[in-house]
Protein backbone atom coordinates (compact mmCIF):
# COMPACT_ATOMS: atom_id res chain seq x y z
CA UNK A 1 0.00 0.00 0.00
CA UNK A 2 1.47 3.39 -0.95
CA UNK A 3 2.16 5.89 1.79
CA UNK A 4 0.41 9.24 2.03
CA UNK A 5 3.52 11.00 0.69
CA UNK A 6 3.71 8.61 -2.28
CA UNK A 7 0.05 9.24 -3.09
CA UNK A 8 0.62 12.98 -2.83
CA UNK A 9 3.60 12.75 -5.16
CA UNK A 10 1.55 10.61 -7.57
CA UNK A 11 -1.19 13.22 -7.65
CA UNK A 12 1.20 16.16 -8.12
CA UNK A 13 3.62 14.61 -10.62
CA UNK A 14 1.39 12.30 -12.64
CA UNK A 15 -2.28 13.20 -12.30
CA UNK A 16 -1.74 16.97 -12.50
CA UNK A 17 0.99 16.96 -15.16
CA UNK A 18 0.43 18.97 -18.34
CA UNK A 19 -1.89 17.40 -20.90
CA UNK A 20 0.92 16.80 -23.41
CA UNK A 21 3.29 15.29 -20.83
CA UNK A 22 4.05 11.59 -20.46
CA UNK A 23 4.20 11.41 -16.67
CA UNK A 24 5.29 8.30 -14.83
CA UNK A 25 6.17 7.47 -11.24
CA UNK A 26 7.88 4.28 -10.14
CA UNK A 27 6.39 2.21 -7.31
CA UNK A 28 8.56 -0.77 -6.38
CA UNK A 29 8.64 -3.02 -9.50
CA UNK A 30 5.88 -1.08 -11.31
CA UNK A 31 5.18 2.38 -12.70
CA UNK A 32 2.08 4.52 -12.60
CA UNK A 33 1.53 6.20 -15.96
CA UNK A 34 -1.18 8.45 -17.31
CA UNK A 35 -2.72 7.80 -20.70
CA UNK A 36 -5.83 9.56 -22.02
CA UNK A 37 -6.59 11.03 -18.59
CA UNK A 38 -6.50 7.65 -16.83
CA UNK A 39 -3.87 6.23 -14.50
CA UNK A 40 -2.38 2.80 -15.17
CA UNK A 41 -0.13 0.61 -13.04
CA UNK A 42 2.23 -1.20 -15.43
CA UNK A 43 5.42 -3.26 -15.07
CA UNK A 44 8.64 -1.30 -15.53
CA UNK A 45 9.86 -1.85 -19.08
CA UNK A 46 13.53 -2.23 -19.92
CA UNK A 47 14.97 0.80 -21.71
CA UNK A 48 16.19 -0.11 -25.18
CA UNK A 49 18.11 3.07 -25.96
CA UNK A 50 21.53 1.46 -25.46
CA UNK A 51 20.68 -1.89 -27.01
CA UNK A 52 21.82 -2.83 -30.51
CA UNK A 53 19.58 -5.16 -32.47
CA UNK A 54 21.30 -6.70 -35.46
CA UNK A 55 19.20 -7.41 -38.52
CA UNK A 56 20.45 -8.88 -41.78
CA UNK A 57 17.63 -7.45 -43.97
CA UNK A 58 17.44 -10.87 -45.61
CA UNK A 59 14.64 -12.13 -43.40
CA UNK A 60 11.17 -10.98 -44.43
CA UNK A 61 8.30 -10.35 -42.06
CA UNK A 62 4.62 -10.96 -42.65
CA UNK A 63 2.63 -8.50 -40.55
CA UNK A 64 -0.77 -9.83 -41.63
Amino acid sequence: MPSRSQLSRLWQEVALAKADAEPRLRFFQDEVRRYQQRLYLVPVMEELTDRVIEWSFITTFNFA
